[in-house]
């Protein structure tokens, strides 16, 4: 992966074991709500937003590498053609959703966050 923050992060497979471990040893329902904590020096409590797969690898349509976006050469086209064929860098985002207020006391606890 040469993904420029995918040094910082955990795989899908990793997200997924300790959701699974949860639910395994902790004996918790696969219905049990989740939500995003962030900001450990003055956490809050989020929903999650969308979930989604983002190939990083694909180009915005007026962003191709060093192309004029008015450019409609044949070597323009080639060059938009060659970009949008690189190899696919499939990277998983979870959005914020909502704001939902300060982080409870028993999670700053739990997420190790409570000297903080």
């Amino acid at each position: 992966m040469t993904y420029e923050n995918a040094q910082y992060t955990q795989t899908l497979q990793d997200v997924i074991d300790q959701l699974t471990a949860l639910i395994d040893s902790d004996g918790l329902s696969p219905e049990t709500p989740v939500f995003l904590a962030q900001q450990p020096s003055w956490p809050f409590e989020y929903s999650v937003g969308r979930i989604e797969a983002v190939d990083m690898n694909e180009p915005d349509e007026d962003d191709y590498e060093g192309i004029d976006p008015e450019d409609d050469s044949p070597e323009a086209n080639e060059a938009r053609q060659a970009q949008r064929t690189k190899e696919p860098e499939i990277v998983i985002f979870i959005g914020e959703g909502s704001q939902l207020g300060y982080l409870p006391g028993a999670a700053r606890r739990g997420l190790d966050w409570s000297g903080r």
